[in-house]
């Protein structure tokens, strides 16, 4: 049967105990979709138990920020407060501003960027510096569709009932609280983009479980 639903429980958004992930190898998803007020990054590390490591890194401009309604508002200061979100003084996002920022982030956390999966919408700008300063190797664009999202959303909800998606920061567990997919007669799945902006979380760290690790 066809319908909307949420896709993970109350049990599999607890966080675990905080964990660096320094200078561990990882794959890099982006979603620049909305990146006129947000966009979103996350870093998810292969961990030699089975288990993925997953840190999250979100934009938005400061005129995002002050239209937030008050209830809104509290929960985006608690995303600011450990470091997850981070606001850039703009009406617009400029992506260049926000590719410096990841790029210094990524530095002083010393992670080994492998691999780089993104949705192609409003990507360009980015991935042509990105590809230009790191090279061309490992990057995926990942097109969003039931086609692409099925397989990777069924071995994240496999992992996350079982406890394998390690992550600590209080916006992934609210992004994968409210994460809504669509599921077709045929089983197939895909995120429900209409939902509110900060489910780009969510779906980035998809992204960069589709894009393969290396050796």
């Amino acid at each position: 049967m066809e319908g909307y639903t949420y896709f993970f429980t109350y049990e599999e958004t607890l966080p675990h105990r905080r964990r660096d992930f320094w200078s561990l190898p990882c794959a890099l998803g982006a979603d620049l979709s909305q990146g006129d007020d947000f966009c979103a990054f996350t870093f998810l590390f292969p961990l030699s138990n089975g288990t993925f490591g997953i840190k999250t890194r979100c934009y938005i401009s400061s005129l995002t920020l002050m239209k937030l309604p008050g209830a809104m508002r509290i929960k985006y200061d608690q995303f600011l407060e450990e470091g997850s979100l981070m606001v850039l003084e703009c009406t617009v996002l400029d992506m260049m501003d926000v590719f410096d920022d990841l790029d210094k982030f990524i530095q002083d956390c010393q992670y080994d960027v492998r691999c780089f999966g993104f949705d192609p919408y409003n990507a360009k700008e980015f991935v042509t510096r990105w590809e230009q300063e790191n090279g061309p190797f490992g990057i995926e664009k990942v097109i969003q569709g039931s086609k692409t999202e099925s397989v990777p959303l069924g071995e994240l909800k496999t992992l996350s009932e079982e406890r394998m998606l390690i992550f600590d920061q209080e916006l992934m567990c609210f992004t994968m609280g409210n994460a809504i997919t669509l599921e077709d007669t045929n089983g197939n799945r895909k995120t429900n983009t209409r939902t509110c902006m900060i489910i780009y979380g969510f779906r980035t760290r998809k992204w960069a479980g589709t894009a393969p690790l290396r050796e």
